[in-house]
């Protein structure tokens, strides 16, 4: 597969930074969108995260949050899907460690042009990253996905997002939800 660049909204980096920053614990969630195979562009449109187990530094997503996403999904269309996954790194720095690089290679193998966005939210940073092999060395490794970032204007999808995070907060002080 030839190198891709992924592209996404800052709204959405932003989400996964306010996200993440709320907790000392590794965070993580699922990336939305598609890829346009004829810009060679994995474009991220929205993520989602929910129900979760984590430690400093692990993270494990429910089968409840596959299942929100699925509905999701569903909601939205066919012109999106899972394209990857993210969860910080909280201090620790930008890498994918060894469950990271198991992790990806599943998500992978069911969508061969996955990534895995690595946030330290304490240092504010963030890198893409997927597997590639080498042919000579006989061995997968981890390696940087270029990305550009693209400043939304307050759209639709912008103001639906500023709604539903209402909504979600209302709802969590109302306690009608985790």
């Amino acid at each position: 597969m030839s190198d891709f660049k992924v592209s996404t909204p800052e709204q959405v980096l932003s989400e996964i930074f306010d996200l993440t920053s709320k907790s000392k614990k590794e965070v993580g969630g699922l990336l939305l969108g598609r890829f346009e195979k004829q810009k060679n562009i994995l474009s991220i449109s929205d993520h989602i995260s929910g129900p979760q187990s984590s430690s400093f530094a692990r993270v494990s997503l429910s089968d409840e949050l596959l299942v929100q996403a699925t509905a999701e999904i569903a909601e939205k269309g066919a012109n999106v899907t899972i394209i990857g996954w993210y969860h910080s790194h909280p201090g620790m720095g930008l890498f994918m460690s060894s469950v990271d690089v198991k992790t990806q290679k599943r998500y992978q193998s069911l969508f061969p042009e996955a990534v895995a966005l690595v946030v330290d939210p304490i240092k504010r940073s963030f890198k893409f990253f997927r597997l590639s092999y080498d042919d000579n060395l006989k061995k997968e490794y981890w390696k940087e996905v270029a990305y550009q970032l693209i400043e939304e204007k307050k759209s639709k999808k912008k103001k639906e997002r500023e709604i539903n995070s209402v909504f979600r907060k209302l709802k969590k002080l109302l306690g009608q939800e985790k």
